[in-house]
């Protein structure tokens, strides 16, 4: 829990940036609720996955994957990802680990956007928006869950990916 709020801060930097892009954006081309984006909840997910989730996917993949075997957080804690016989994580590995890890995320974006009116003058969500939510935050409290109470500690993304978080012997 400590390396992901490590990581955490790495993303809230990244969101940060993104806010600043997209004030100063607005100040030089106006209102986005005015455009084809807004207008389209299909559109407003595409847009948010590419520009705010797949990056942060691909940070996590990609470090996972690296021979250092961990994240900036995962580095400092002392820990490291690694694959079958504790090898290195291949990256198709690490891309779906990190894929079905941010699963919860994207799909609570996904639903927010189906919201009408949503982010300005929200109505009521669909029972179907709903439905999504919470099967968004049942995955999420899965794979709490699943670390906290599971013998091993794996998470159900590990499963998936065939992948283990170990004690590295020394932290960065």
């Amino acid at each position: 829990m400590v390396a992901f709020a490590l990581d955490y801060l790495v993303i809230l930097g990244y969101l940060a940036i993104l806010l600043g892009l997209g004030l100063g954006a607005r100040k030089l081309f106006g209102p986005w609720e005015k455009s084809i984006v807004a207008a389209e909840p299909a559109a407003m997910d595409v847009f948010a996955f590419v520009v705010a989730i797949l990056p942060v996917i691909l940070y996590f993949a990609i470090s996972e994957s690296s021979p250092s075997r961990a994240t900036w957080g995962k580095r400092i804690s002392g820990l490291a990802v690694v694959g079958p016989n504790d090898s290195r994580l291949s990256q198709p590995r690490a891309l779906v680990r990190a894929a079905v890890k941010f699963l919860p995320w994207q799909l609570a974006h996904s639903c927010l956007f189906r919201i009408e009116g949503w982010p300005l003058e929200p109505m009521g969500p669909s029972p179907t928006v709903m439905a999504g939510l919470a099967v968004s935050q049942a995955l999420a409290l899965w794979y709490a869950l699943a670390i906290a109470l599971a013998k091993s500690h794996r998470a159900p993304y590990d499963w998936l990916a065939g992948s283990l978080v170990v004690t590295t012997r020394q932290s960065a």
